[in-house]
C-alpha cells in the first residue's frame, strides 16, 4: 500500500521538474531576445538613425 503511494508521488515530482526545465528554457528565450533588441536599438542609436525620443 505505502510503495504504490510513493510512485504516484514520484511521477507528480518528475512531470514537476519536466515542467520546471520548459519554464526556465522558454524564460531564458525570452529574455535573451530582449537583450538582443536593446542591443540592436543601442546600436541604431550611435549610428543616429534614431534619436531618443
Amino acid at each position: 500500500m505505502y510503495a504504490h503511494g510513493f510512485m504516484h508521488s514520484s511521477y507528480y515530482l518528475a512531470l514537476f521538474f519536466i515542467f520546471l526545465v520548459i519554464f526556465i528554457i522558454i524564460f531564458s528565450k525570452k529574455r535573451k531576445n530582449k537583450q538582443k533588441n536593446l542591443e540592436k536599438l543601442k546600436q541604431r542609436y550611435i549610428k543616429g538613425e534614431i534619436s531618443k525620443e
